[in-house]
This record gives structure tokens, sequence and C-alpha cells, in this order.
């Protein structure tokens, strides 16, 4: 991995850096964030692993044009977790941990993500961690969110939405401040923005009110290419390179590689 200023270090090593995308509330693109995302950063040429904590494993579906031959593997750091059914390649520098539908069992601690993420072979192979997480609170989320670097909190900016993803930061903020969750950032994410209404500039104003700019990544606007890329199964940079979907993901990445 390449050296930067934010850097997580150990005994001289440098580690994987873990993110986290998360909301309790279905349809805020937060899968379609972890699939462009993840996509954006191995494009430059950073190792990507995906873990996908979702049950519903929707990950998947969004690689699986470019990974539909990839022959599941199971390395050593997987074999003795049921969560998951395998290791997918989508390309030399972006792997996908797939979620063992049909023998779903959610665990019942909130440790049983750590020794996955903090496995020597993941921490050494990977540079960057992207977990995706289910829209519910329960044992997954907590799991997931108490292994994270970072914890990126996708929604559109609309008042209903607004009031649960205030309340989602808030308690994280909290959880981080009574040393419940050692995240080092909670960002909060736009998407399925349109600058055209004023109900929406309204709220990314009172949104970088309350939490400060530096928590605010750039927004992702509304755009139906980005629902057509997934029905399509790849990412938008693949589909419609020149789409404003494709823009805003790349956008993303590259201030959030500088945050991260």
């Amino acid at each position: 991995m390449a050296e930067t200023g934010n850097d997580k270090r150990e005994g001289g090593m440098i580690l994987a850096r873990v993110t986290v995308v998360a909301n309790r509330k279905g349809g805020t693109a937060k899968t379609t964030t972890v699939v462009n995302l993840a996509h954006e950063i191995a494009r430059c040429n950073k190792r990507v692993l995906v873990i996908d904590c979702d049950n519903q494993g929707q990950v998947e579906e969004g690689f699986k044009a470019m990974c539909k031959d990839a022959e599941l593997t199971s390395p050593g750091w997987l074999q003795n977790q049921s969560f998951f059914k395998g290791l997918a390649k989508v390309s030399e520098y972006l792997h996908i941990c797939q979620p063992n539908q049909e023998k779903f069992i959610a665990p019942d601690d909130l440790t049983w993500l750590g020794a996955l993420v903090n496995h020597a072979s993941v921490q050494q192979d990977y540079d960057y961690v992207v977990i995706d997480t289910p829209p519910t609170l329960g044992t997954v989320l907590l799991g997931a969110m108490s292994v994270a670097d970072t914890i990126v909190v996708p929604a559109e900016p609309t008042p209903l939405a607004s009031s649960g993803v205030i309340k989602l930061v808030n308690t994280c903020m909290q959880a981080v401040r009574k040393r419940q969750l050692k995240a080092q950032q909670i960002l909060l994410l736009p998407v399925m923005v349109d600058k055209q209404l004023k109900l929406h500039r309204q709220i990314l104003q009172h949104w970088e009110a309350r939490f400060g700019q530096r928590r605010i990544l750039p927004f992702i606007r509304r755009n139906i290419t980005l629902a057509e890329a997934f029905a399509s199964q790849q990412p938008v940079q693949l589909y419609a390179p020149d789409s404003n979907g494709a823009r805003d993901y790349q956008q993303l990445c590259s201030d959030f590689m500088q945050y991260v």
C-alpha cells in the first residue's frame, strides 16, 4: 500500500482501512455506493475487499457482469465463517466476500466480524475493506460498525430520511465518544440529490450546519443511469462512463481517499 498521511499502522505495518456503509433504512443507495465506490478505489490500483454482510447478497449482483464465471474460493480466513459462502475475484484489485444466503445464520455476538477483518492475511493483502450492511439494527450491523475505521451513512435529503440519519449519526458519535466504537470518521453521504429542489438544498444546508462541512461527502445526484447500471450488473463507470453518476462516484472516491 502506498503511504499516505492517513495510514493506519501497527508494529510498523500499514494496515487495511475498514469502511462500513450503513443506514437503518432501505432504499438509500447503500449497496449502489458500496459497488461504485469500491470499483473506483480499485481503479486507483488499490487492493479492495468488499464484505457483503447483507444476506440479500446484492453486492454480487452489482458486479456479476465482471465476474460471472469467477469461481468461489475459501481462503484460510474464511473457513470458519459460516456467514459467508466464499470469495469471488472481480478483478486483480477487487474481491468480494459473499454471504451464505441459503444457510444464513445471524451471529449472536458483536465480535464475529473482527476475527475476519483483523486476520493477518486480510490486513496484508488489502488496502481497503468496504463493508455493506443490512438496513436493520441487529448484531450484523452492530458487529460491522464495531470494526469500522470510517462509517459512511448515505441518505437522501428529505425530511423523513433526515430525521433517521441524524439519529444514526448522533448515536455513532456518542458511541465513539464513549469508546464503544473505534471509528475515526463518521461521514454523511447525500444521495439522490436534486439541487433544483428547494427542499433538498435546505436539508443539505441543515446537515452542514449540524455536522460541519468536513463530515459531508460530495453528494451523488439523482440519476437513472445508476439504477440502469445496477440492473446491467456492473458499476456505472463501465456502463456509462460519461454519465453524471460515473462522474459523481469518481469525485466521491477522490475525496474519500483523502479522508480515509
